[in-house]
């Protein structure tokens, strides 16, 4: 046991980020009270599109954390017209979503603030499509963070690894499977990737891995779970100067964004 936590500190350790206008400090909360054996399910979406202060959780693993994705949707919302107020936070760790479960600390996180919207990325899936995970924990999470706190759910469906065309698809399903047996938003990420990747094929959305975003993947997701937030379309953001990419670039990756969710609609409210 007490490896296990040595082990999650170090994960915590390798994945952080911060940012000067985010807050983006990992707490760590204590171990005190378990999730709830049963939850209400089927519960309508919550719609917090029109909220006056944005307070944003993501719980994910390696993918949330690279190029510090929360500060980025942050940046993103600070820099529409609309003048609202916008917090963003990622929750400890880098497990998958099943992992979590019991962990003591996610469902803590969650029950820590009055978040708006909460960010489930780190659904287990098969790269080679062999092997079918249960979604059953996905789902919990979903019923908890709207019976407990009223809060958007969003399911964020990996982007696909690099060159393989199947997978955006794939992962989309499998989480619109989900959203089928309790309802959430999905943030069509992999579709827009995959839409991204065929009308502009020079850009860099991976890092070397192949598996992880570059920082144009991270923007690019970015700008989904952006409009999927606020309702407000992507390609009307003006150029963020302070996000190293090309304005060219930018708006490119918004107006892919703002068709991959005209042709995916991710809330059904």
């Amino acid at each position: 046991m007490k490896l296990y936590f040595i082990l999650v500190l170090l994960l915590i350790a390798s994945c952080g980020g911060s940012g000067s206008k985010a807050n983006n400090n990992i707490s760590t909360l204590p171990n005190v009270d378990s999730v709830p054996s049963q939850v209400n399910s089927r519960l309508p979406i919550p719609n917090n599109t029109d909220v006056e202060h944005y307070k944003i959780l993501f719980i994910g693993n390696s993918h949330v954390a690279s190029n510090n994705l929360p500060l980025l949707v942050q940046q993103l919302i600070e820099n529409n017209s609309s003048n609202k107020l916008v917090t963003s936070e990622r929750a400890p760790g880098i497990s998958f979503l099943d992992e979590r479960i019991n962990d003591g600390i996610t469902y803590e996180m969650i029950k820590s603030n009055d978040w708006t919207h909460i960010v489930l990325q780190a659904q287990k899936v098969s790269s080679s499509q062999s092997v079918l995970y249960p979604t059953d924990t996905t789902q919990t999470w979903v019923e908890l963070v709207k019976s407990e706190i009223a809060a958007t759910p969003i399911l964020f469906p990996e982007h696909p690894q690099r060159g393989n065309q199947a997978e955006g698809r794939y992962i989309q399903n499998i989480h619109l499977g989900i959203a089928d047996k309790t309802p959430a938003c999905i943030a069509p990420i992999g579709l827009a990737w995959d839409l991204a990747l065929s009308l502009y094929p020079s850009l860099n959305l991976h890092q070397s891995d192949g598996n992880h975003a570059a920082l144009e993947g991270s923007f690019l997701t970015a700008l989904v779970l952006y409009q999927t937030i606020t309702g407000q379309y992507a390609q009307d953001l003006p150029f963020i100067a302070e996000i190293n990419i090309d304005s060219a670039i930018q708006i490119r990756l918004a107006q892919v964004a703002s068709q991959a969710i005209a042709e995916n609609k991710p809330c059904s409210y």
